[in-house]
């Protein structure tokens, strides 16, 4: 069987994101999985970024995602003409580290340049 070494992302639900399978970015997470991700919400001068290890979906798992999608934006307008179903593809992010950074709580400063961290998670080699 496979175990996290060969799978990271099993028993994990870890964050689950798509794009074309015409892009460069699935060109990209084909070879190496290795990515990182970042929400921004400039209202609130804050950001969460996750480092992961993507790895494709199972096509019944990109199909029931792809069919569940929620109405917006709906998958017409990310995948004109019809192509949801060609080019649609399904990737899960097992994050290996979090760094949240938030300037109205003061998350990522410090007093001296040489000692600035965002406060951060990182995974142990045991999950």
């Amino acid at each position: 069987g496979t175990d996290g070494a060969t799978n990271p992302g099993r028993g994990l639900r870890g964050i689950v994101f798509h794009t074309t399978a015409h892009s460069t970015k699935f060109r990209e997470l084909s070879k190496d999985g290795h990515c990182t991700l970042t929400y921004i919400n400039p209202g609130a001068l804050s950001c969460v970024t996750f480092t992961c290890t993507a790895v494709r979906m199972s096509a019944e798992d990109e199909v029931a995602l792809r069919r569940s999608w929620p109405l917006i934006p709906p998958l017409s307008i990310l995948y004109p003409g019809g192509r949801a179903e060609s080019d649609f593809t399904a990737w899960r992010c097992v994050p290996q580290s979090i760094q949240v950074v938030s300037v109205p709580l003061r998350l990522g400063e410090s007093s001296s340049t040489a000692g600035w961290a965002a406060p951060g998670i990182t995974r142990g080699k045991s999950g």
